[in-house]
């Protein structure tokens, strides 16, 4: 059965139209995946379109071959070519078909697979964000720690295990007269010289001496810290480990405090405290002087009245020039005080002058005084003047507490 022509021109224009919608498919799906070339699931609809593609112009050409053999009068040829049109046909359908029944299945594995790289996406911002945070905070602690150190008035250095410079502030800097960036990475023994003030021998490294066990951490020693340009600072020095969260050494750190001030205000005080002594001492003596002059005045008028009335005066004036070698002896210890000298001590027996220095100063009163002085009394390393003046003192002290007569023991042991 034949068709009239212009059906069949219908049906050759028709097929034509599809082409060219082919055609335009192919070109828009072949522009897409260029665009988004690690998009899974555009290459599948490429894929998928170029098999609708291919269908539509197996189909077309199959149509237009048709109609063109059925113009020109040659129906014998399209009976040759229709089996291997059909044949195209179905394979075509088949492909479409095949893409269609997974389009589903693979439509959910690509929103699996986009739901999980989205998913990916957010963990990594999420964590980013968090790692930003913690690098902020951790920038805000070494910025809290480093205006922490500087205004820290000792000099702290810290280091690692190995005895290698992480950490200086400023005051270690002014010190040791190494910058901070210069010492990191150098031993510390490289940057930090001290010695023993006494002996000026190198101290003990700090790390092996806070690593060693049990550590040996003195920090009342003297100590000088040798700068950079040798100059030498009195300085204490203590050390101690650096624990982590687990509680595990991780370095030691190393506190440089400067006493120079210190010292200087110590000795200040010192020789201030040394004139009050010298004032209260210059009091004493002059209170015992007054009682010496009142003995050696009392035995020179006791001596006078013997002498009037012939009688012997000896002792007394005996007891006049003791007195007289006392006051000489205290006169001694206050050019020796006042010139900054230490006391003249030499190891002597104290019984005779225990003796001497109470009845002296008991001469003329109703107290008797009794001595209970073991004959082998240990020899002592004493000033003779400056016990004689205690013991006088003491006398002196216990006489007026007593009423105008009485008895006095003193007792010495060994």
């Amino acid at each position: 059965m034949s068709l009239p022509s212009f059906m069949i021109f219908i049906d050759m224009a028709g097929s034509a139209t599809v082409l060219i919608i082919a055609a335009l498919a192919f070109w828009f799906a072949l522009r897409w995946s260029r665009q988004k070339p690690d998009d899974l699931f555009v290459h599948y609809i490429f894929l998928l379109t170029l098999a609708i593609v291919f269908f539509a112009f197996s189909r077309s050409v199959g149509h237009l071959v048709k109609q063109s053999l059925i113009l020109s009068g040659n129906a014998r040829g399209w009976e040759l070519l229709s089996p291997y049109s059909g044949s195209v046909n179905t394979v075509s359908f088949i492909l479409v078909f095949a893409f269609s029944l997974f389009f589903r299945r693979f439509q959910k594995i690509h929103y699996e697979i986009e739901a999980y790289r989205n998913n990916l996406e957010e963990l990594v911002r999420l964590r980013t964000s968090e790692l930003q945070l913690a690098n902020d905070s951790l920038a805000r602690e070494q910025e809290r720690l480093a205006v922490t150190l500087g205004s820290i008035a000792e000099g702290v250095i810290a280091t690692d295990l190995e005895g290698r410079v992480v950490l200086m502030n400023p005051v270690a800097e002014e010190l040791t007269g190494w910058l901070s960036p210069e010492a990191t990475g150098k031993k510390m023994e490289e940057i930090v010289s001290i010695v023993c003030q006494e002996s000026d021998t190198p101290c003990p490294d700090a790390v092996k001496r806070v690593l060693s066990v049990p550590a040996d951490n003195n920090p009342r020693e003297k100590k000088i810290l040798v700068a950079k340009s040798g100059r030498r600072v009195k300085i204490e020095e203590s050390s101690a480990p650096i624990f982590d969260a687990n509680h595990e050494i991780i370095g030691v750190v190393m506190v440089i405090r400067d006493v120079t001030e210190r010292e200087k205000a110590l000795a200040s005080l010192f020789r201030l405290e040394k004139l009050e002594s010298v004032g209260i001492l210059a009091g004493g003596i002059a209170h015992d002087f007054r009682n010496l002059l009142s003995a050696i005045n009392g035995s020179l008028e006791l001596a006078f009245i013997n002498l009037m009335s012939g009688e012997d005066a000896t002792s007394l004036l005996k007891d006049a020039r003791k007195a007289t070698l006392r006051a000489r002896v205290i006169t001694e210890q206050l050019l020796t005080v006042s010139k900054g000298g230490d006391p003249i001590k030499k190891s002597t027996t104290i019984i005779d002058n225990i003796r001497d220095s109470a009845r002296f100063m008991l001469y003329g009163t109703a107290v008797h005084c009794t001595f209970n002085i073991p004959d082998d009394l240990w020899h002592c390393d004493v000033d003779a003047g400056q016990l004689s003046q205690v013991i006088q003192n003491l006398v002196i002290n216990a006489r007026q507490a007593m009423s105008h007569k009485g008895e006095m023991v003193i007792t010495c042991m060994n």
